[in-house]
Order: C-alpha cells, then sequence, then structure tokens
C-alpha cells in the first residue's frame, strides 16, 4: 500500500482468520472491551516505549490484537495519551472489580477468549490527511463477535443467586466492505497509533463537511505552574468567558484532538460567550470571582485539586432582569458556605452547633436507625465518605493541566479501593432487608417525619404553610379546625362515630360558634355564600331535613383564610379559601388522575374523592355517587361565577 494515495488505495490485511465465528465489532467497543482488563500486564502494556512504526504497521497490530481476544495488545497500538487517561483507568477499575468478586478471576485482559471475536482477511485504505495523521476505511475482509458474549462473573452474584442470562451463541458476520470500520491514525514521536478520540472528531468534521484544519494549528498549550493552580485558572477563565484559556488548561496528552481540531470550533464557541457577555453588560449584569483557592493532594499516585475557598460576586441593575438595583455574593471558606442577597446573610458550615443544624443531624440519624444498616454498611460508608475527592491534574513539561476522563474513572477506582468483598456482600444484604421491609420502613419514615419539631430547623412559618396544605389536601379534604379548646375533621369517619362521640362533635362546633342543623352562612364576604343554596335540604341529617354545615375561620394557619363543610350519609362537600391560588402540581402525589373539565382543574384518586382548583379555592366532593358528583359540580360552578 502507498500513503498518501486516493482511498481506494488498499491492501490485504496479514491477519489469520479462525473458522466459526461471527458478529460485529467497531473501534467505540473497545470502551466496554477493556472495562474487562487489568493486571500486571496491562500495566506493561501501557508503559511501552515505543509504538509501530508506521500507519499500516498500528491497524495491522490492531486486527491481529481484536482476532487474539488480546485487549493488552489493542491498548499498546492505542494513541498515548488515551491510553493513560482512558484504557489505564478501565483496566485498574477492571482488576478491582475482580478483587471485589463483581469479576471473574479468569478475566483476562489477555486472552478474553469469551469475547470470541473472528478478524479475516482484512482489506483497507488509507487517506494521508497530514503527515501526522492518516484515516483508514476498510473495504474488504469480515469481523465477528457474539451478538452477547459471556463474561466471567465473580462469587458475589452467586451470593445474592442472581441468574445471569444466558449467553446468546448466535452470530453474525459483519462484512467491512458494506460497512466499513473507520479509523484515524496519529503519529506521537515518531510511532503511530490508533485513536478513538480522533476518529470519532474525523467523523464529525466530515458529517459536518468543514475543511480539515491539519495539525499544529490549534493554540499552544499554557497550564499552570503548579497542580492547585490549574483549576484556579479555569475558574477565571470561565468567569472570563475565555474559551482559549480553558482550553488550554485541557491536558495536551489526552486533549490533542482538542488543540488540533479546535479551529473548527474554538471561534464559534468564543463568538458565542462574548454575545452573552454582551447580553449581560446590556442587562447591566456584573460577576467577578474574588477568590479562588484549591488545595492539590497525592491520591493513589497521582495528584488530585479540591476547592478550598472561592468567592463569587454579581451586581444587578435595574433594568430588564430587575425592577431595582440587587447585589450579592456566593463564598465558601473555612467549611462554611455564606449567602449574601440583597443585605441578607445565610450562612451554613459543616461544624454548624446552631439548634437547626443539630436538629437535622438529629432527623438524619433516625432515618438512618430505621434503614437499620448493619456495621461492616456503615464502615463501608465512612471510609468512603472519607476518601479525597477533586479533580485529577497532571504534569507535561514542567506544566500542570487538567485531566478530564481520570478525574471520573479514577474516582470510581478511588472508592472502590477502599472496599473489600464483604462490604458488598453487607451492602446487598441490606438492600435486600430494605426491599423485603419497605412498607415497614415507609411507616416508620412517616411516623419520625410526623413527630419532627420541624420549627427547630427555622423558618417555622413556611414549613406550617407546607405541612397544613399538604395535610388538607391529603386527608380526604377535612381540615383540623380549632374551635376553641376543641377541633375536629382529624380523618376519621364521622358517619362510624358512636353516639357519645357525635355529640361531643356537636357541642364542641356549638362552643365555636357554629349552628349545626341551619345554614350559618351570610354576610357581605363572598365567600359566606360558598355552600350554595341549592344544596340545602339534601344532607339528610336530622329527621326533619336539616343538614350539617359549618364554617370556620382559618386565618391562624399561615396560607389559609378559611373552611366551609357540608356532609351527609351521602355526600359531602368542602371548600377551603388560600390566601394565593394553589398550584395543583406542588401539593397532589402521583396518586391523582389530574385532567382538565371545563377550564379547570380536577383530580381525582382511586376513592373517588376529587379535588377541583378555581382561583383561591380548592373545592373537596365524594363523587362516586351520582348526588355527590352532583353536589360537586354545583359547588365548581358556583365558585367559577364569583
Amino acid at each position: 500500500m502507498l500513503l498518501g494515495q486516493p482511498q481506494d488505495s488498499a491492501s490485504t490485511s496479514s491477519v489469520a482468520g479462525k473458522s466459526g465465528k461471527a458478529g460485529r465489532f467497531a473501534v467505540a467497543g473497545l470502551l466496554g472491551a477493556l472495562a474487562i482488563g487489568g493486571g500486571v500486564a496491562a500495566t506493561a502494556a501501557l508503559r511501552a516505549p515505543e509504538g509501530p512504526a508506521s500507519s499500516e504497521e498500528a491497524v495491522e497490530l490492531f486486527f491481529a490484537a481484536l482476532d487474539n481476544e488480546d485487549l493488552v495488545g489493542v491498548a499498546e497500538v492505542m494513541h498515548p495519551g488515551e491510553r493513560e487517561s482512558l484504557a489505564q483507568p478501565m483496566f485498574d477499575m477492571a482488576g478491582h472489580m475482580r478483587r471485589l468478586e463483581i469479576l471473574g478471576a479468569d478475566a483476562d485482559p489477555a486472552a478474553a477468549s469469551f469475547l470470541d471475536i473472528q478478524v479475516d482477511g482484512v482489506t483497507y485504505s488509507v487517506e494521508a490527511l497530514d503527515p501526522g495523521l492518516h484515516y483508514v476505511t476498510t473495504t474488504g475482509g469480515t469481523i465477528s463477535a457474539p451478538n452477547n458474549p459471556q463474561t466471567p462473573m465473580g462469587a458475589l452474584w452467586d451470593r445474592f443467586d442472581i441468574e445471569m442470562p444466558e449467553a446468546d451463541t448466535t452470530r453474525t458476520i459483519a462484512d467491512m466492505a458494506d460497512e466499513p470500520m473507520k479509523m484515524a491514525v496519529v503519529e506521537v514521536d515518531g510511532s503511530w497509533y490508533v485513536s478513538l478520540y480522533y476518529s470519532g472528531a474525523e467523523a464529525a468534521r466530515r458529517d459536518a463537511k468543514k475543511l480539515f484544519p491539519g495539525l499544529g494549528n490549534g493554540p499552544d498549550p499554557v497550564g499552570a505552574a503548579t497542580p492547585d493552580a490549574v483549576m484556579e485558572d479555569m475558574i477565571l477563565a470561565i468567569s472570563d468567558l475565555d474559551a482559549t484559556g480553558m482550553l488550554t488548561l485541557m491536558d495536551p496528552s489526552e486533549a490533542a484532538v482538542l488543540y488540533d481540531y479546535s479551529p473548527l470550533f474554538l471561534p464559534e464557541l468564543q463568538e458565542g460567550m462574548d454575545d452573552a457577555a454582551a447580553a449581560a453588560q446590556l442587562s447591566d449584569v456584573e460577576w467577578s470571582v474574588d477568590l479562588v483557592d484549591f488545595v492539590a493532594n497525592e491520591v493513589n499516585g497521582r495528584q488530585v485539586v479540591s476547592l478550598n475557598e472561592i468567592k463569587v460576586s454579581i451586581e444587578v441593575g435595574a433594568g430588564e432582569l430587575s425592577s431595582t438595583p440587587v447585589s450579592g455574593s456566593f463564598t465558601i471558606a473555612g467549611g462554611c458556605t455564606t449567602i449574601i442577597f440583597d443585605g441578607e446573610t445565610t450562612q451554613s458550615c459543616a461544624s454548624d452547633t446552631s439548634p437547626e443544624a443539630e436538629a437535622a443531624r438529629e432527623l438524619f440519624d433516625r432515618l438512618l436507625e430505621v434503614a437499620d444498616l448493619s456495621d461492616t454498611t456503615v464502615r463501608a460508608f465512612e471510609r468512603m465518605a472519607a476518601v479525597d475527592l477533586g479533580v485529577t491534574v497532571v504534569e507535561r513539561d514542567g506544566r500542570w493541566y487538567m485531566s478530564a476522563m481520570p478525574t471520573y474513572l479514577e474516582t470510581i477506582n478511588d472508592l472502590m479501593t477502599v472496599l473489600e468483598p464483604a462490604d458488598l456482600v453487607a451492602m446487598g444484604t441490606d438492600i435486600e432487608e430494605i426491599v423485603d421491609r419497605q412498607d415497614e420502613i415507609g411507616e416508620e419514615i412517616l411516623d419520625v417525619l410526623m413527630d419532627t419539631d420541624w420549627e427547630a430547623f427555622g423558618n417555622a412559618e413556611r414549613l406550617a404553610e407546607l405541612e397544613g396544605l399538604f395535610g388538607q389536601l391529603n386527608n380526604n379534604g377535612s381540615p383540623t379546625l380549632d374551635f376553641g379548646d376543641g377541633s375536629f375533621g382529624d380523618g376519621s369517619d364521622d358517619a362510624a362515630m358512636t353516639d357519645e362521640e357525635w355529640q361531643q362533635f356537636l357541642d364542641e362546633l356549638e362552643a365555636g360558634g357554629a349552628e349545626p342543623g341551619t345554614n350559618p352562612f351570610g354576610g357581605e364576604d363572598a365567600f359566606a355564600g360558598v355552600l350554595a343554596p341549592s344544596i340545602e335540604g339534601s344532607f339528610d341529617v336530622d329527621a326533619d331535613g336539616t343538614y350539617l354545615a359549618w364554617f370556620g375561620d382559618m386565618t391562624a394557619a399561615p396560607g389559609f383564610e378559611a373552611a366551609a363543610f357540608a356532609y351527609s350519609g351521602d355526600a359531602s362537600v368542602e371548600i377551603i379559601r388560600f390566601s394565593a391560588p394553589v398550584d395543583p402540581a406542588a401539593v397532589l402525589s402521583s396518586d391523582f388522575t389530574i385532567e382538565l373539565v371545563d377550564g379547570t382543574t380536577q383530580a381525582t384518586d382511586q376513592f373517588g374523592n376529587t379535588f377541583a382548583f378555581v382561583e383561591n379555592y380548592v373545592i373537596w366532593g365524594e363523587t362516586t355517587s351520582a348526588e355527590g358528583e352532583a353536589v360537586f359540580n354545583e359547588q365548581v360552578t358556583f365558585l367559577k361565577g364569583l
């Protein structure tokens, strides 16, 4: 094959074939395959000093490694930056998975025979886009693998008697002429490597029909002088809306493709940021990073930086976004978060000893007791909580840069490092018990919440308003109204009361100023006529055909103003007036069916309890009977006419 010739220049690969295998495999699928790797052999491969001497050799070795189910061999021909930032963490992760008995000990990355990959007669063409970047397209041959290979699983699955799906032995051979595999091969320090990232970037460029930018035409890496300064400079670049500044702090080995392809996206990205800055200036919005400080620590052999202090200030002048000027700041320092907005300060600290913080910790401890986790599980979570988490930074030629993929992948490895097989067994056992006891646990959690002194958390007025609103709309519509020393509407079934209880109930009404057996509504207030006259006589409580009705002043409860209720054995209706319109989505659970009826939002549960929302009013009625539905509809019509 002659390099730099048109794409139809091709050569047959020297990969030997194995018969009786079929399926499909693509370059992107390497990520999942590498996840089963790990061990000394893989680490040695990732540190190999030299790579293939030509793009053809890289392609030949790539397909040969696939054919031999040799993931270590695949890693050897990967771009060095991708090996270090992607393959190495995934090999390490798989090593932890074998140690924790998630994967079987025979999941050997150097001979992953369960993948059962077959490569036969591959031919391909090479397009020289740049002296250091060739684009390979297969023109013939086949590649196959099982549709669902059976990955060797560890003992953890057997301990919980989890049945794994059976391997799918069906196979489909992919013709790489009809469905060509395309990959970018890149020269790094005189050697050639297959690149997942460049393959993706080049495919995207071609789809977008943009000209190839050439290698080395992006900005030069800048980095930072120290590990902690990397993220400090990154925060400042973000604050300044400086796209180039952000890019030049990225690892030039891992993110080499971003540097090389940046002429295709960086100008447009910066233009968008400039437009955002201009829009903010027109809206008289200003922000600044007044303080930023990160701390670097060594975690499992690499540098990880985490936030220590930061202060961000913002000012919004009078204009489109605010009718009056406002200003504020957000500060994290000394384990405390401080928010200052329009002159009011709110602060919370990890070591806060305020009554509100103590109440929150007490509530958390009580909820944790309900879960009844084992000591092993609790200790495992404590070890994971003690792991230093942050952003991974790497050194290149004396400068420090942010490394993206290791920040994510190595964080998982850091957490797995502190675990043992017994921890996963304990966690799994606790989860099983929680699932088995979910109804009991739900009731215990509810008991804890109901027995909690919410006033201790601060902002008691708002909490009381929410608590009352939820209670109102989820307690069959029956309010708890205060009539002097007595109360009613606790959710009990009034029709099932004993004679003594019923009499006490009526006595409490009378003590509160209500007169059972009469219609107490009248006067100028529109709410005085909430129970429409049309229902009079419909509630047969007494032998003389009168009905029970009352009106309660609820202004003592935040958010409530008044309530009226009428009841009989066949129909009930209740109307509550709030100080502001009620949002149905904010107060109703998923148990309700919500629909729009003649322009009014109505919600019905499985028991036939229906709510209607009309401005500041919420109407409740039992609509399973024809009489109840008629009474409910009358009240909806009446309130809509107010």
